[in-house]
């Protein structure tokens, strides 16, 4: 195979990889959740040691390889095009940035997605090549003394990988019984919150969440369903103001903290009419979980911060904070 048709089918990976990224990025927030919990669970009932992984790690690592590739065949096709010095540095680190940049500019505008400064963050330390972790896949464009550099990063790299894996894994969690189930319905839950809160002085309604209904529930909560959810409510203002407090209730306590790890991923947080809600936090204790967010803007009167001492009192202490 000659040098012209190796650059072909490099650059036609280089776009495969693109595409596969900026694929995953229109995916809807629900289906992508699905995507994540589907690889989540395969790879605990595969692999017992990884128990501790969660979806969040999931899909920050998948944010991290995706780069990574994209950054190896970047830098495997400006090293045959003969690319020295720091522009065999300067050009992928540049496109891939740019790349990450419309990743997330992409999820701005599909349902139940959002940008994040920090997504970019790991999408660029998986650029990392000439700065390389990954040896090139031909040893031809190296040096003997490159080579042996190239592999003992590759091989420091697996074994972090693998450490990181275990660690997470093999953690040991607090010792605790199952947390009591806070009593009453769901509206009674948010009554008891806001007598644990400060005043919220707007005009606030208190209705209940039809959780048989898929479209409501993936509106209110970021959910693809109710099916796991046995009751909900929702408590925000009757004017159109960017301010929710929900309150779900699931079948089975088992499920609350994936239920919670999804809603807090995939939730619209642009879902009223001209006004977004830029602070949010999910919290679950025993079946029950709870999502608020806010305009930052009435920080004066609740904020993430402020809802989760308020659920702790009502929990009495027993709660799990996902974000």
């Amino acid at each position: 195979m000659n040098a012209k048709v190796k650059k072909h089918l490099i650059l036609a990976a280089v776009l495969l990889v693109l595409c596969f990224i900026w694929g995953n990025s229109l995916l809807p927030g629900t289906e992508s959740g699905k995507i994540s919990g589907g690889l989540l669970a395969w790879l605990k009932e595969t692999f017992p040691f990884l128990k501790g992984l969660t979806g969040h790690l999931i899909r920050k690592l998948g944010h991290f390889s995706e780069f990574t590739a994209l950054g190896f065949f970047l830098s495997w096709l400006l090293r045959m095009e003969n690319q020295q010095g720091i522009h065999r540095v300067t050009f992928p680190m540049f496109l891939g940035l740019a790349a990450a940049n419309v990743d997330e500019t992409i999820q701005v505008f599909r349902p139940g997605r959002g940008p994040s400064v920090i997504d970019v963050w790991i999408d660029f330390g998986g650029l990392h090549r000439n700065c390389p972790v990954f040896p090139p896949p031909l040893a031809l464009y190296q040096s003997e003394t490159e080579r042996k550099i190239d592999m003992k990063k590759f091989t420091a790299l697996l074994l972090a990988a693998f450490i990181l894996l275990t660690a997470v894994g093999c953690a040991k969690k607090e010792p605790s019984a199952a947390p009591a189930t806070i009593e009453g319905t769901t509206a009674e839950i948010i009554d008891k919150i806001y007598a644990n809160h400060k005043e919220v002085d707007l005009y606030l309604e208190t209705l209940p969440l039809d959780v048989t209904d898929s479209n409501a529930v993936t509106y209110n909560t970021g959910l693809a369903s109710g099916e796991k959810l046995s009751e909900g409510s929702i408590s925000e203002a009757m004017m159109s103001q960017a301010y929710s407090l929900v309150v779900l209730r699931v079948k089975d306590a088992a499920d609350a903290p994936q239920i919670a790890e999804d809603i807090y991923e995939n939730v619209d947080t642009r879902k009223w009419i001209c006004v977004e809600a830029d602070a949010k936090t999910v919290m679950y204790s025993g079946d029950v979980v709870v999502l608020f967010m806010v305009d930052s803007t009435f920080d004066d009167l609740a904020t993430p911060a402020s809802m989760q001492e308020a659920f702790k009192a009502v929990s009495g202490g027993n709660m799990t904070i996902v974000g």
